[in-house]
């Protein structure tokens, strides 16, 4: 008989804590309860709202009879933009997750924490990137990425009484086998520049391999993690042999876009890969002049770019073994770029 389980998800209102909501709304003997920080969402009849602000320095604990409750956490609620500052990484990231675990200790019947991190906690590594922790501290290419890190270290350090797993994602580019794209992030608005023609140079190398998935993916990856042995470190990230590297994304780009006659009217080429120096160069010398939405193009990017110059491999060794899907095969990039130029060129307009 299987027995009950109630599921505590952090961040209840974002993309993946919303996505976990929905796929395990009708799981069997499974209790649903997430937390909000601001005004609790309207109900569904199916989730329980709990106010949980771990920002705040003395998060309040859930009261006893909701964590009495409590059997699994998956820990969704932080800041996940490249951009983010590294106060506000330390404070809602580090900080948040620091006074997440303390509370998780006193929940008596607890008995598995998963904690949503990033393929990029690794930093800019270079090469195979296992599914192990990440000793030693590496080289950052922002606060965002320096915060996944942290977070990892200290659940995987702090003492608990129950297993931790460390689920690490790459950049989630559509939702479902349909390429729809709910929640957009940095890849989506560099390929809407480049639709449009704002972009027509890229920072990275050619060789640079891309960590994508969707959000089927993730929650199928989660559901699998509820149900068997917790493994420390798993990566849900497209296995390599189905991941296009920098100068294949560029083809595919270029490709998915040229189906649109209101893009091949442009006659616009396939953005071309720039080193570091001259993009460094380049975001210099425009950063007076020349186009606004150019500059602001750039500066969107400035954060990311400097993964873009480091080829990273992946192991993907347990979802690959524990998962009979195939959906793993999907060509997110070139799903993700049909969803976004049915968007920007419907009717006989291009939209921003």
């Amino acid at each position: 008989m299987t027995a009950h389980r109630t599921i505590l998800i952090t961040g209840g209102t974002g993309y993946i804590g919303g996505l976990l909501r929905r796929s395990l709304a009708h799981e069997p003997h499974t209790e649903l309860i997430a937390t909000h920080h601001a005004s609790p969402p309207e109900s569904d009849g199916i989730t329980t709202w709990i106010p949980l602000n771990l920002e705040e320095p003395q998060a309040s604990m859930p009261d006893c009879s909701v964590a009495s409750r409590i059997t699994h956490i998956i820990h969704c609620a932080g800041l996940t933009s490249f951009a983010v500052t590294e106060s506000d990484a330390r404070r809602v990231n580090v900080e948040g997750t620091r006074a997440l675990l303390s509370m998780a200790g006193s929940f008596p019947n607890l008995q598995h924490i998963i904690i949503m991190s990033s393929l990029y906690a690794s930093g800019l590594t270079r090469g195979v990137i296992p599914e192990e922790p990440v000793v030693s501290k590496p080289e950052f290419a922002n606060a965002y990425e320096w915060s996944k890190w942290t977070i990892e270290r200290d659940a995987l350090t702090t003492s608990l009484p129950c297993p931790v797993t460390i689920l690490r994602v790459g950049t989630v580019l559509i939702d479902d086998r349909e390429g729809h794209v709910i929640q957009q992030n940095v890849v989506h608005r560099t390929l809407r520049l480049v639709a449009r023609g704002v972009l027509p140079l890229l920072p990275g190398t050619g060789d640079t391999l891309l960590p994508f998935t969707s959000g089927m993916q993730v929650a199928q990856c989660i559901s699998l993690l509820l149900s068997s042995a917790a493994p420390r470190v798993v990566h849900c990230v497209a296995p390599m042999s189905s991941s296009p590297d920098l100068d294949e994304a560029v083809c595919i780009l270029h490709e998915v876009l040229s189906t649109f006659p209101q893009y091949c009217t442009r006659a616009l080429p396939p953005p071309r890969l720039i080193d570091p120096e001259t993009y460094a160069e380049l975001c210099r010398g425009v950063a007076g002049t020349g186009s606004a939405l150019f500059r602001d193009a750039l500066r969107s990017l400035s954060t990311f770019a400097p993964q873009l110059y480091v080829r990273k491999e992946w192991d993907t060794s347990w979802f690959t073994q524990m998962s009979s899907s195939q959906d793993a095969s999907l060509p997110l990039l070139a799903l993700a770029v049909r969803h976004i130029g049915e968007e920007m060129f419907s009717g006989n307009h291009v939209r921003a």
